[in-house]
């Protein structure tokens, strides 16, 4: 764990309850801890950031972006929750940078957890985003290839304009199709995503596949 950035307290050690930290609660917004904390489970995520190899790859020019201070924000944030000397962290100037790019979380108020994990990800996507100038890609038009053709030129294409170290670990595809009822040609659609919504089973239900 060492290897990801050291104790900010300079004891040559890092600290027992690295990672094991709680974040204050700033009014009502335990929606967010709960999103960093999920995030900051993220392992290969989160070392990319306390690690600083994020830095290389700051792309402050990208006006889908914000200039990097997210990015920036956000590794500080993680190093303290990893390396601090404190077992308790608050992220009141993480949330003075969000509030500063994302109106809508401004204030003390409570909000949707997943829509701020939706704009942290895709921040923190564009604050690193190693294309500096995004040219016009057309969309891929299945044919009949299979899934996998098909999955390889949607993200050829889609990497064209967002390619980070951020979506290269959460990103997916959604696969949708169509099958038409009078010709029953079958359209095939594969869309990128960062972050998905799964409903939670209810208390004593069980899903069995045959």
């Amino acid at each position: 764990a060492a290897e990801e950035g050291g104790p900010l307290d300079g004891s040559g050690g890092v600290p027992e309850h690295s990672g094991k930290v709680g974040l204050s609660n700033l009014g009502n917004t335990c929606f967010m801890a709960s999103m960093l904390q999920s995030l900051a489970a993220v392992a290969p995520l989160r070392e990319y950031f306390t690690s600083g190899a994020y830095e290389r790859e700051l792309n402050a020019e990208n006006r889908d972006g914000t200039q990097g201070q997210l990015a920036r924000s956000y590794a500080a944030l993680m190093r303290q929750m990893w390396f601090g000397p404190s077992s308790v962290v608050s992220p009141r100037e993480f949330k003075l940078v969000l509030g500063r790019h994302a109106p809508q979380f401004l204030g003390y108020s409570q909000h949707d957890s997943h829509e701020l994990c939706n704009f942290v990800v895709d921040a923190l996507h564009e604050d690193v985003n190693r294309v500096r100038k995004k040219p016009y890609v057309e969309n891929f038009e299945a044919s009949g290839e299979p899934d996998g053709t098909i999955a390889k030129q949607v993200l050829q294409r889609h990497r064209q304009r967002e390619d980070s170290q951020v979506s290269d670990l959460v990103q997916g595809l959604f696969k949708s199709q169509v099958i038409c009822p009078v010709c029953e040609k079958v359209s095939i659609t594969m869309d990128p995503y960062k972050s998905i919504s799964l409903p939670l089973g209810a208390a004593g239900m069980r899903v069995v596949h045959a």
